[in-house]
């Protein structure tokens, strides 16, 4: 059985499956009546300061705060206040989900990204801990010896969309990755050494590896050091080599990735002038 204590002028929290036997004093919290020898201060330290061997099943549906100070005062507050000040951890029961509330949130947040080249820029907030409880390149960069004290870090070389899913997954373990920015995502996963959405990238590309893009994945996985995704990428190129030599991504191919691969990887049929430019593709 979890108790929920909170001290000062809130109520005490409790599982609603407690018999509903007696009431709470007139100023909403559950205290026994003091003893007469006790003076008035110490009898303010028994409300605030409940202790468990005390505590009885209370008599009514107190599972929130009910807007009543200490002194039997009415706080004026309305459900969306009283929902949007202390309601928004409540509704979500597990840790993940209230974990996932704080993701791109302004509350608490303890230092705040500027994301993406110059012009193109988006400010993110976050938590640090949340961060570098995820990721060890961020763990070094705040709590490391050499750790950065700015509460705003630029990161210019990462596009903002890849950033908020690399952040979002840190904070709720969810991925949402789509065609136009798993490249990018890949790199941020790379970056700050998350593997677990690394290899949700590389296994986005693998599924979605055809041989118009093959060319294209074959450049890049070569410079993310993916070679499960570099062997796949050759494999559509071998079963799909006109296609794979005729996409635009072909002639962006860099000599290092074509010295490593050598032609004889190619079939013969593909080889000749059907290729880009009329050129053939030999063994030179």
């Amino acid at each position: 059985m979890k108790l929920v204590i909170r001290c000062g002028h809130h109520a005490v929290r409790s599982p609603p499956c407690w018999k509903q036997d007696t009431e709470p004093g007139d100023d909403g919290l559950l205290s026994s009546s003091p003893p007469a020898s006790l003076a008035a201060g110490e009898v303010e330290v028994k409300k605030s300061f409940i202790q468990l061997n005390e505590l009885e099943p209370p008599t009514g549906n107190h599972d929130q705060y009910d807007g009543r100070e200490a002194g039997g005062t009415q706080q004026d507050f309305s459900n969306s206040e009283r929902e949007e000040r202390d309601g928004w951890k409540e509704v979500q029961p597990t840790l993940r989900e209230r974990n996932a509330l704080m993701f791109n949130n302004e509350q608490m947040s303890d230092v705040h990204f500027i994301v993406g080249p110059p012009g193109e820029t988006q400010r993110v907030p976050a938590h640090k801990y949340v961060l570098a409880v995820g990721s060890s390149v961020f763990g070094a960069m705040f709590y490391g010896d050499l750790a950065e004290g700015e509460s705003e870090i630029h990161i210019p070389d990462v596009q903002p969309a890849a950033f908020l899913i690399l952040l979002k997954y840190m904070y709720s373990d969810e991925i949402e990755l789509d065609a136009d920015t798993v490249l990018a995502t890949l790199y941020a996963a790379k970056k700050y050494i998350v593997p677990a959405l690394a290899k949700a990238c590389v296994s986005f590309l693998e599924t979605s590896l055809e041989a118009k893009n093959a060319c294209v994945l074959l450049s890049q996985s070569r410079l993310f050091e993916e070679p499960d995704l570099t062997q796949r990428c050759w494999e559509v190129i071998d079963t799909q080599a006109e296609l794979a030599l005729r996409s635009d991504g072909f002639c962006d191919i860099d000599l290092h990735t074509l010295r490593d691969h050598p032609a004889e990887r190619i079939p013969e049929h593909s080889r000749g002038p059907s290729l880009p430019g009329g050129a053939a593709l030999g063994h030179g």
